[in-house]
């Protein structure tokens, strides 16, 4: 059947308004805080609103942090009947399986992509507006849809972003990802002046600038092999510098350095590990002190008296024998059979009662209920204060008035818990860069400064990244040999006020998780690793761009 060009434009026309007032409608419950989970549009296309860049999944390649529209294909509907049916066969297994692949980000094809693209362009054409039923364009965020790369060039990524001049929207830039790998053949990259030819002619510029990324996990380096932590702790640094000579340069020793830090405490390898031990039992007295439940550790072996003694905290196995050795401790103080010395600062019960015992006007104390759990983890509390300030202040890299906010003793007892976690985690990033990386004292101070600051403010969070800007060549011997995780060259060129890029960017990883790609065959006769293979394969990712201006 034909249809007329102006049955088409209406037909056009109306999936444009559509559109329109889709997304309108988006942007809405977005700003009531409404919007919980992705807007289902028509049958086959669903779209959420992402507003921060670490949530992003372009953040492999897109680190604008703005609000940006992900558009992609919508799970197929499950017949819930049929799912019931599935549970009560042989099959269950699989079909579970099936459903849950289903929750993986779903592509949808490059045509109807371009089409939803296109939509979103006309619904900010100035000239379209009376057409959509709006009296200006919106300026809706940036929209992303995910391509599922059947096309010749491997299209991943499909975005389009508005251009504003003033209040009014002037024009939309096009933005294409593609993604080609696993790549292990360095000879088979492209030049970087094939790269800057193909950006001046895409573009009709003469001139162009040429930036340099590159990121190096030194936890995974070869430097580091033998000493390495076994757990999701890492460190990652960041190279940014002007000027590429040649595709995967070794970043200059003039470039932008940071450190990303990131250390989970607990660690069995971590210099620290007997400090965090004694930590974690203090935490499970605070929660006992909440619940009326403690869990006692298991004892593992057996101790002289002595060294129970001297590993209290440790050695302690169960309630009653909390009772009975702060019954016994308190009985000889009381005869004056000891004198325990305290230190300047110490606020726990067991300090004032030593305190008492020195000018014989101890009271007699009743050690019972939850009191005995009290003491023992304002006993530990003081304990740990020492030893954390002991070594920050004895390494000279902070001073008291900057601890007081964590050894504070006049808050209650489980946030004295909370801010000693908090200590903690600081220590573990300074003893984790000095002994893996032999950071200087000007850089270690610098980091206790920064995470003391950060932990002022918020929550402890291990999974926290701390940033430390340094220059590359403290750690040069950590990634002059080694392969980078990512590499990244932008091309540049300026068009009025507005920057056109092309860039051209490696992964170690697939830098999208829609689409599979193959993993290279590296074995030796089928069961080993080649253990002569040094190079590192990588997913290769263009991101380029196009304006188009309203007329």
């Amino acid at each position: 059947m034909c249809i007329s060009p102006f049955i088409m434009d209406s037909i056009a026309l109306q999936s444009v308004r559509r559109f329109h007032t889709f997304l309108l409608q988006l942007c809405d419950q977005e700003n009531k805080g409404m919007l919980k989970e992705p807007m289902l549009y028509e049958d086959d296309v669903q779209v959420h609103i992402v507003s921060e860049a670490n949530r992003s999944p372009l953040q492999a390649f897109w680190k604008e942090d703005m609000p940006i529209f992900i558009a992609e294909r919508a799970p197929f509907k499950v017949d819930e009947n049929h799912m019931e049916d599935s549970c009560n066969s042989e099959t269950s297994d699989l079909t579970s399986g099936k459903l849950e692949e289903n929750m993986e980000p779903l592509p949808l094809s490059v045509m109807k992509a371009r089409q939803l693209v296109s939509w979103y362009t006309l619904a900010h054409n100035p000239h379209m507006s009376q057409m959509v039923n709006c009296s200006a364009p919106t300026a809706f965020p940036l929209l992303w849809v995910r391509c599922d790369a059947s096309d010749p060039e491997g299209t991943v990524w499909l975005g389009a972003e508005p251009v504003k001049t003033g209040k009014e929207v002037t024009s939309i830039v096009f933005h294409i990802v593609t993604c080609t790998g696993p790549i292990v053949e360095k000879s088979s990259f492209t030049s970087l002046e094939g790269l800057k030819t193909a950006h001046k002619n895409r573009h009709s510029c003469s001139a162009v600038m040429t930036k340099g990324y590159a990121q190096y996990d030194l936890f995974g380096a070869t430097v580091l092999e033998s000493t390495i932590m076994e757990s999701q702790s890492n460190i990652i640094v960041d190279f940014t510098w002007n000027n590429v000579e040649k595709i995967f340069e070794i970043p200059p020793l003039t470039s932008i350095a940071t450190l990303n830090i990131k250390v989970e405490p607990g660690n069995m390898r971590s210099p620290v590990i007997q400090i965090h031990k004694e930590l974690e039992f203090l935490l499970v007295l605070a929660q006992g002190l909440k619940t009326g439940e403690t869990e006692w550790p298991e004892v593992l072996e057996e101790k002289s008296a002595v060294t129970d003694v001297q590993e209290l905290i440790e050695a302690v196995s169960s309630y009653q024998d909390v009772v009975d050795c702060l019954m016994l401790v308190i009985q000889h103080l009381k005869c004056k059979d000891i004198q325990p010395w305290i230190h300047r600062g110490s606020n726990s019960s067991l300090s004032k009662l030593i305190q008492q015992s020195y000018h014989g006007t101890m009271p007699t104390v009743s050690v019972n209920g939850l009191t005995a759990i009290r003491m023992l983890l304002e006993i530990g509390l003081d304990k740990l204060r020492r030893d954390y300030i002991n070594y920050f202040i004895g390494q000279e890299l902070t001073t008291l008035n900057y601890l007081d906010y964590f050894v504070n003793y006049t808050v209650n007892l489980e946030e004295q818990v909370l801010r000693l976690q908090k200590l903690h985690h600081m220590l573990e990033l300074v003893v984790s860069c000095s002994a893996f990386l032999n950071l200087s004292h000007e850089n270690l101070f610098t980091l206790t400064q920064s995470c003391s600051r950060y932990y002022k403010d918020n929550p402890f969070d291990e999974q926290h990244v701390f940033q430390l800007p340094i220059r590359p060549t403290t750690i040069n011997a950590f990634y002059e040999n080694e392969n980078p995780i990512m590499w990244r060259m932008e091309i540049i060129s300026c068009h009025g006020q507005r920057e056109l890029k092309t860039v051209w960017q490696l992964n170690t990883r697939p830098p999208v998780d829609h689409v599979t790609f193959s993993t290279p065959d590296l074995t030796v006769d089928d069961t080993t690793l080649n253990s002569d293979y040094e190079e590192a394969f990588y997913y290769n990712a263009v991101i380029s761009c196009s304006q188009a201006h309203f007329v």
